[in-house]
């Protein structure tokens, strides 16, 4: 057994566990009125509109009163209410995505050890808050939220694939780890992708022909077969 493996063999096996199904610019913000006085669907927009501007804290603010908004006003599923509801949770969630995102494999080991938990940890945070939109029940969001999830095992795959090795090249400690990256990044692809065919799948079930997530469902599939 390596000396690395005491290390980082826990970490690694977990997220290894992560392949498993899961059901189905810098402008001035511009000047709104107050967002107490909106309706639920105007919230959204407002804090959709932030979120576009690069406004992310005023956004999240905004977002998450619209989803608090939905719950205390005892909204049904299934409706306009929901449907915008659904989209301020997935704005919420690609947040989080974008800062997750930026994690890399890079340092030592003892470094990679920290990353790769916060890594493992922020997947399945994310998966989490990807699973919230479903109980809106609208098909445009569901598609869209279940793309993220194949997205963040994809990705998740990726940053195993393009981690720096630290070791020195030739050695058999480096061939092992990486080796060891390998084999988990495979079953995150195989679950990225037949999570990509689930999106599509949906969306031909339920007539929807023109959903850009389906579009990007098809691409991506296409890259991982």
């Amino acid at each position: 057994m390596h000396k690395w493996t005491t290390k980082v063999l826990t970490v690694l096996a977990a997220a290894a566990m992560l392949a498993s199904p899961v059901a189905c610019t810098g402008h001035r913000a511009t000047v709104m009125e107050a967002p107490e006085k909106h309706d639920l669907q105007g919230l959204v927009q407002h804090g959709v509109t932030l979120y576009e501007q690069g406004q992310m804290d005023q956004a999240r603010r905004l977002l998450t009163r619209a989803v608090d908004r939905y719950m205390s006003e005892n909204h049904r599923p299934n409706t306009v209410e929901a449907t915008a509801t659904a989209r301020a949770q997935f704005h919420l969630a690609e947040m989080e995505l974008a800062a997750w995102e930026s994690l890399k494999l890079q340092g030592s080991l003892g470094r990679q050890e920290r990353i790769l938990t916060d890594k493992l940890n922020g997947a399945q945070q994310l998966r989490t808050l990807y699973e919230k939109i479903y109980k809106y029940q609208d098909i445009h969001w569901i598609l869209a939220a279940r793309f993220r999830q194949g997205h963040i095992m994809q990705h998740f795959a990726q940053t195993l694939r393009d981690a720096d090795i630290p070791f020195e090249p030739g050695t058999q400690e480096h061939q092992v780890y990486q080796n060891t990256l390998i084999d988990i990044a495979i079953p995150l692809e195989d679950e990225a992708a037949g999570t990509y065919r689930e999106v599509i799948k949906a969306a031909h079930m339920s007539d929807i022909k023109d959903s850009p997530w389906v579009a990007r469902a098809r691409i991506q599939l296409s890259g991982l077969e």
